[in-house]
């Protein structure tokens, strides 16, 4: 119910999604509210919600238009090709001085967009960046956790995405409910001891940014 803005205007699916109010092939029939415009002055937060391999140059594309200790939220799930830096790293090398986070979870966006009861989790380098995503998100039907573990949650939403792929094949290739069980099982025991080498707090893979999203796709 909040009003939002999109950037760049002239991006082809924001002219669509502007001109048309049809969303997008890969949401049929979704209808944006009636608030977006592609012009704004101050906004007091940015959502990035682009293919990792396309994060670094778009936050670059928009930095003049961030101010400075405006907040910058990533919604990307990865590692930077090349560096293999999370994507908080990448906004914090472009975009100094800005509160930096990351929204993850098991955020299934037709279920979301259908109005279905909904949890998610933010975690930023600032407190107060956590807590105004969690009042500017929350909802009767979407619950907002806050946790401090920037770290924990970026790598649990990427490596995530290759267990379930894993996953995914087992299901392709007929092996079975046990094989399934058996690379969820260890993918998370990786993911989880991976996590914690690279900084992240063990309990952190096993909530919302670990186990929680890893289920669905799995």
């Amino acid at each position: 119910g909040r009003a939002g803005r999109r950037w760049p205007p002239t991006w082809p699916p924001a002219a669509v999604i502007g001109d048309t109010s049809m969303g997008t092939t890969s949401r049929p029939g979704w209808r944006p509210p009636t608030t977006c415009s592609p012009r704004w002055t101050g906004p007091t937060w940015w959502g990035f919600g682009v293919p990792t391999h396309g994060f670094r140059s778009t936050l670059g594309a928009a930095a003049s238009a961030i101010g400075v200790d405006v907040p910058v939220v990533s919604l990307a799930k990865g590692f930077e090709q090349g560096t293999g830096l999370r994507m908080t790293q990448v906004a914090a090398e472009v975009l100094p001085d800005r509160p930096v986070g990351v929204l993850t979870g098991p955020n299934l966006a037709r279920e979301i967009l259908e109005g279905r009861a909904a949890a998610t989790v933010v975690a930023a380098t600032e407190p107060s960046t956590s807590l105004a995503f969690q009042e500017l998100l929350a909802s009767d039907r979407l619950r907002v956790y806050t946790n401090d573990d920037l770290v924990g949650c970026e790598i649990g939403g990427a490596i995530k995405n290759v267990i379930a792929l894993a996953a995914g094949m087992a299901e392709g290739l007929d092996a079975g409910d046990n094989a399934r069980a058996a690379v969820v099982t260890r993918g998370l025991a990786e993911m989880t001891r991976l996590g914690v080498a690279l900084g992240a707090d063990f309990p952190t893979l096993a909530g919302w940014p670990g186990w929680a999203t890893l289920w669905p796709p799995a």
